[in-house]
């Protein structure tokens, strides 16, 4: 693959480089174009933020990783340009470079070293993110708008029923599954006494970890979700995305292996950053409403936005939620005893 002849002026300009070429593009990102750069013996991260990305929010998300990597949570900042800054730009669009960092990486279910390690990883960035809610501004937590999702739940779902294709068929199915699930619902989210309180995350599971030939946490990434909220949904959203196969088409087979990895992650949390049984239910309780009942990001980027590279995500999005709609209660109480 070529490389864009601007994008590698900017690097000569800004980072140095001699004569980057591509090594390998990034296929896994599906909101920002991101390549493995070679410069000679030299291997770097470079990462095209999409168009709507403000610059203030990508350089608060650079600080963040910083102020975790300072903080005893092992993440893989930007590199500073010659401009004194993390941030670049070229066609228009922000861009950043990082050092090239690899490791073992799990897109199924991870072995229980490795879920008790992400574990323990998530409890110590909550602790760092304790009291340290200034690094955060242009993002907070917000609590899930019923009448609003309703309304452009259904404006989507007039979209879907116009439709003909096998994508617009899964949309139209799972909107419907949610707009009955919104409607049955008046759970609020000061009812469940959550704060934010911690700088969390924002999308933590397998994806965004590397771990090491131990299966020990070895570098936290993508940190462009992190947010100021409360620690529950991060732990909620980890445990359902680790243990529960999120990554893959876990269909209708959940099984025990899957709360015995549950078990580990929520245990290896509690002993580094305890947490309150009852915080913890409520936070699942908050989590599996946010998440059965909000547009899905697929039907944005496909119906609004001319872009269906995500397209092949909701088909395994809808097993979940039909999985979780039929058997939530029953995985309610079954983490209630870990």
């Amino acid at each position: 693959m070529i490389i864009e002849e601007n994008l590698k002026t900017a690097l000569q300009n800004l980072y140095g480089f001699k004569n980057p070429t591509i090594f390998k593009e990034i296929e896994s990102g599906y909101t920002a174009e991101s390549f493995v750069i070679e410069d000679g013996p030299f291997k770097f991260f470079v990462k095209k933020y999409h168009s709507k990305r403000l610059s203030e929010r990508l350089l608060e998300i650079h600080h963040v990783k910083e102020y975790f990597n300072n903080n005893g949570v092992p993440t893989i900042p930007p590199l500073v340009n010659t401009k004194s800054t993390t941030l670049s730009e070229s066609d228009g669009k922000f861009f950043a470079v990082f050092p090239h960092v690899s490791g073992k990486q799990y897109y199924d279910l991870p072995s229980n070293k490795a879920v008790a390690s992400a574990g323990e990883n998530l409890a110590k960035l909550h602790r760092a993110g304790t009291n340290n809610l200034a690094l955060i501004s242009h993002k907070t937590f917000k609590p899930w708008n019923k009448e609003a999702f309703l309304e452009k739940a259904t404006k989507m779902l007039t979209l879907a029923r116009a439709g003909a294709t096998a994508f617009d068929k899964v949309a139209k199915e799972m909107l419907e599954l949610k707009i009955k699930l919104a409607e049955g619902s008046d759970i609020t989210y000061g009812d469940l006494g959550l704060k934010n309180d911690v700088v969390l995350h924002g999308d933590y599971h397998t994806h965004n970890l590397f771990f090491d030939e131990n299966d020990n946490v070895s570098y936290t990434f993508d940190f462009e979700r992190t947010m100021v909220g409360p620690r529950t949904t991060d732990v909620a959203y980890g445990l359902f995305m680790i243990c529960f196969d999120f990554n893959t088409d876990i269909g209708n087979n959940v099984s025990e292996i899957h709360f015995d990895s549950a078990h580990s992650f929520i245990q290896a949390y509690n002993s580094n950053f305890p947490i309150d049984i009852q915080e913890f239910l409520n936070g699942l309780r908050w989590f599996f409403w946010s998440q059965m009942v909000y547009i899905e990001w697929p039907f944005t980027n496909h119906y609004f936005e001319n872009n269906t590279r995500a397209d092949k995500l909701l088909p395994k999005r809808f097993n979940r939620l039909k999985y979780f709609a039929e058997n939530f209660d029953s995985v309610l109480d079954k983490c209630s005893k870990f």
